[in-house]
């Protein structure tokens, strides 16, 4: 049993390759082209093959069966979860309750979060025996259960335990009709499933030798039965009957592998080879995407529909999605003949294209909501830039690089040989337009056709843009250098007066000119302006500028209708109310990549009063305005805050408490956020802040943005999408460091106190020492007081001892000669007077002993000063500069020494090289001055 069960799934495995390969020959027999069609954006990053795709009933995450294992897609990026040896995964199934169900190969089982920001997985299939090389390909749920398929059996789990009901020959696929199951075994047809048996289904015997890829729900328990080669068979409760329809005969070609119901009453089918189609119920194909128009490739695994109507493609390669419900509709041109287009004109049922290859035209075909731009055609000698289309009357004019045309149904008739015909305005009852170089006037002719009339003189400027006021002066805008007030004659053929405005206060990029409400105005890279009749200047349009908001700063204003304008601000473009005091009034936004391209001028034209086309880089996007700003269940969201320190990491998830607090040591934040929403969009951006710590909004187009170091503090975290309105509002706390808590205070408020106590302390301890060091200084400051007295009175004894000796030796010198001459006096007298003078120089020398002493004990201080100076120095050059510092002359030293005068020269001049004295210092000077403060 089992390898006949094996031997059938490689059969089905083999003649599933082959019709591949040949429907891969068949589209390529049978390929077609249009030159203008509607074109899906490649703008998921989910890669590898999808076998099946569902999205969650709660937060709008969607998830992917892939090859790689389950993938997790938030709107912005996705994140993949590996299952055991990174198996397939095949089924991917999301209950009410958040359940991520998952089933491949000999394994399925379920993923969820656990409270945690990270889902993690839950194995069931060990909770039963699998019989080896079993797969789970389908997961669905009916009465509270979930039941896994594989090609033999099928597992029902009931949120407690597992069990298996073996099917009675191999199944190929399990769908879920209604209420009911429905199964298909190979060679035999059609089972209901009940939960315990398998019941034929009468009639489906036709589906024993055909394969069954979708069994579609329809009204009153009837379904479609979709076959791989065979068509689509429709069951209404009795019979099967074969679905005769446009997309049957499609399917029998290209191979059916997928099909859905769409909730408006469509239905979407996915093949093998050529894409997905989308069709009415009837069955007649309404839409058509392949790898021509927009698809990763033409190869379609799997299909579901979400809750914003959004239909996603899981393909052999990538995934797209396809907004069923979206106001826009996207139009390429695949083979790029086109080029860039620059002006756009609508005339009837055919739509006219001026790029920069030429002029085209095409019909207008479709409905209200998809219309098609067939049989487009280059119109012959139009080649080259086309800058402008305008109709007036019943003539269509066309300016052109090479000059201007009147555009005649599928041909031109040149006008005007003035090259660059840049914009055409009225001007009285002629035609202004402005050109490379200058202004030109048309005018009808008899046959009541515009043609050329004069080009004005006294003005050649290039001029983009022109402009009259209602006092009759035209305004010009150069390209580059600014804007013109041009008054002219009576005869319009020559400017009188030309006022040039060559810039703007805060103006940083060029400037350009344009009417709202028959009021001149100026729009530059900030703000708009206007002109001042009273005062003869160009000042800031306040009244506009404020209820404009953002729109301030546009660069294009396009006139709509009466009252109505758009502003074209880079990729955003808003549609005003302009009311009579010029207070604006914002009615809608479109968001168009591109539209604000240099050079080129956004061209908007409404296709009916439901539908507006606006171009693009690729071709042109048409915006359906019933459907505008469609209600997303799901808008932006944190899924969850990592708080990450030193040594330390926190995650808070979607179920984080209501406050969140933060130690300060795990104080750098990174957010990460999801946008279910909006899953066409190519290129998403979104705006955050920090409220109270940073309240300018940051840009982002990652799925995350980072906080490094926060103070702490209660802060409000803010997230906004570039399109919508909601605003995703999370609050947290970063409590403060330990530095700053109530413990920390306390023991700062303790550790001030004893430093306090321990400073005044130490003051006290200071304030002693202080008072003795001033004690000491006193006592010390006395007693060099009276040491110098001292000194001083020892110099003048010195001299007064020098000077006794000096008359009582000279009395000695003469009693010597008298002795000499005794004879003529009496000896006696003689003798006693030598005595007596003996007597005084005996008890002189004990007082200049007594002196000396006293004069080497004051001079100790002095003697240490010099000689750390100079360590040279003798003792007896300690002693001559002693004396020298007492200012003894030179004869009172030599007497003191007991040498000559002589003697004292020469020592004099040894210590004046020991100095290094110049010749103008005197020794005895410096040794009173120099020294004293050393």
């Amino acid at each position: 049993m089992l390898k006949t069960q094996k031997s059938r799934f490689f059969l089905f495995l083999f003649f599933l390759l082959f019709e591949i390969v040949v429907a891969f020959s068949r589209n390529a027999e049978s390929s077609q082209h249009h030159e203008i069609d509607s074109y899906i954006s490649d703008g998921i990053s989910v890669s590898g093959q999808n076998w099946s795709i569902f999205q969650h009933p709660k937060n709008g995450l969607v998830y992917f069966a892939n090859s790689e294992g389950l993938i997790e897609y938030n709107g912005i990026s996705h994140n993949t979860y590996f299952l055991p040896k990174k198996k397939t995964v095949r089924s991917v199934f999301v209950d009410n309750f958040g359940h991520i169900f998952t089933g491949l190969f000999e394994e399925f089982g379920y993923w969820s979060n656990d409270g945690t920001p990270n889902i993690h997985y839950h194995r069931l299939s060990g909770k039963i025996k699998m019989p080896r090389n079993d797969e789970i390909w389908k997961i669905c749920t009916l009465k509270r259960k979930i039941y896994f398929q594989s090609f033999t059996s099928i597992y029902i789990y009931d949120y407690k335990t597992v069990k298996m009901v073996k099917a009675p020959y191999t199944m190929l696929f399990m769908f879920c009709a209604g209420e009911k199951l429905v199964v298909q075994i190979l060679d035999k047809g059609l089972f209901w499933f009940d939960g315990r048996r398998f019941i034929f289904i009468q009639g489906s015997e036709i589906f024993a030798h055909t394969k069954v890829h979708a069994v579609i729900p329809c009204l009153n328990n009837a379904f479609l039965v979709c076959t791989a080669n065979h068509g689509i068979y429709s069951y209404d409760g009795k019979r099967f009957s074969y679905f005769n329809s446009e997309v049957s005969d499609f399917l029998k070609y290209y191979t059916c592998n997928a099909g859905i119901r769409i909730p408006d009453g469509r239905y979407a089918f996915g093949t093998i080879l050529n894409g997905v189609v989308v069709t009415d119920v009837h069955g007649k194909i309404v839409d058509h995407y392949n790898y021509s128009n927009g698809l990763n490739n033409n190869t379609v695994l799997s299909l579901f529909c979400d809750r914003q109507n959004g239909l996603w493609v899981g393909l052999d390669e990538g995934t797209n999605y396809i907004s069923l419900s979206s106001p826009y509709t996207s139009y390429s041109n695949t083979t790029g003949t086109l080029g860039t287009i620059y002006a756009v004109l609508k005339d009837q049922n055919k739509i006219y294209l001026g790029t920069n290859h030429g002029l085209y035209v095409s019909q207008i075909g479709g409905n209200l909501h998809k219309f098609d731009f067939e049989n487009v055609r280059f119109i012959p000698n139009s080649q080259g830039q086309v800058w402008s289309l305008a109709k007036f009357g019943n003539q269509i004019l066309c300016g052109h690089n090479e000059g201007t045309f009147s555009v005649m149904g599928n041909s031109l008739r040149k006008i005007s040989d003035i090259t660059g015909g840049w914009t055409i305005k009225p001007l009285e009852n002629l035609l202004m337009e402005g050109t490379y170089t200058g202004i030109v006037l048309f005018k009808k002719d008899k046959k009541g056709q515009w043609s050329f009339f004069r080009k004005i003189n006294g003005y050649s400027e290039p001029t983009r843009h022109l402009e009259t006021d209602y006092q009759g002066f035209i305004w010009t805008s150069h390209y580059q250098r600014g804007v013109y007030k041009l008054e002219l004659n009576e005869n319009l053929d020559k400017v009188v007066r030309s006022t040039y405005f060559a810039s703007f206060p805060s103006a940083s990029a060029p400037v350009d000119v344009f009417s709202v409400n028959n009021r001149i105005v100026f729009t530059t890279s900030n703000k708009i302006y206007t002109y001042d009749y009273i005062h003869n200047r160009i000042s800031s349009f306040d009244e506009l500028n404020q209820s404009l908001g953002e729109y301030r700063s546009s660069t294009q204003i396009i006139p709509f209708s009466r009252n109505y304008y758009w502003f074209v601000n880079n990729d955003k473009i808003a549609l005003f109310k302009i009311k009579n005091d010029f207070k604006a009034k914002r009615i809608m936004v479109l968001f168009q990549k591109n539209s604000n391209l240099p050079g080129r001028d956004l061209a908007i034209i409404q296709l009916n009063d439901q539908t507006l086309l606006v171009p693009n880089r690729q071709a042109f996007s048409t915006y359906d305005l019933s459907l505008h700003e469609p209600v997303s269940p799901w808008g932006v969201f944190f899924q969850r805050l990592v708080f990450k320190g030193k040594n330390k990491t926190i995650e808070c998830g979607l179920k984080a408490p209501e406050k969140i607090k933060i130690p300060y040591s795990c104080n750098n934040l990174t957010a990460f956020f999801a946008c279910p929403s909006r899953f066409d969009d190519m290129e998403k951006k979104f705006y955050y802040r920090l409220k109270g710590l940073d309240d300018n909004w940051h840009e982002t187009s990652l799925d995350n943005f980072t906080y490094l170091n926060l103070p702490h503090g209660t802060w409000t975290l803010e997230l906004r999408p570039l399109k919508g309105n909601k605003t995703a509002v999370i609050t947290f706390t970063v409590a403060c460091p330990w530095y700053l808590s109530w413990f920390a205070i306390a023991l700062y408020l303790i550790l001030l106190m004893y430093l306090a106590y321990l400073g005044r302390a130490i003051f006290k301890a200071e304030l002693n020492r202080h008072r003795k060091l001033i004690e000491y200084e006193v006592k010390k400051n006395k007693l060099e007081n009276e040491l110098d007295h001292k000194s001083s009175e020892l110099m003048l004894t010195m001299r007064y001892l020098i000077q006794k000796n000096e008359i009582l030796t000279e009395l000695k010198n003469q009693i010597l000669d008298i002795k000499s001459l005794s004879s003529r006096y009496p000896i006696k007298f003689v003798d006693n007077m030598d005595h007596i003078i003996n007597q005084g120089l005996e008890s002189q020398t004990e007082e200049w002993k007594t002196a000396m002493a006293n004069l080497k004990l004051s001079e100790q201080g002095f003697f240490k000063k010099l000689k750390e100076k100079y360590p040279d120095l003798t003792n007896n050059d300690l002693r001559l500069c002693s004396y020298l510092r007492m200012n003894f002359s030179t004869k009172e030293i030599a007497r003191l020494l007991n040498i000559s005068t002589r003697g004292v020269e020469i020592s004099r001049y040894r210590i004046r090289r020991k100095f290094q004295l110049s010749h103008d210092v005197n020794l005895t000077e410096f040794l009173m001055n120099e020294m004293a403060d050393s």
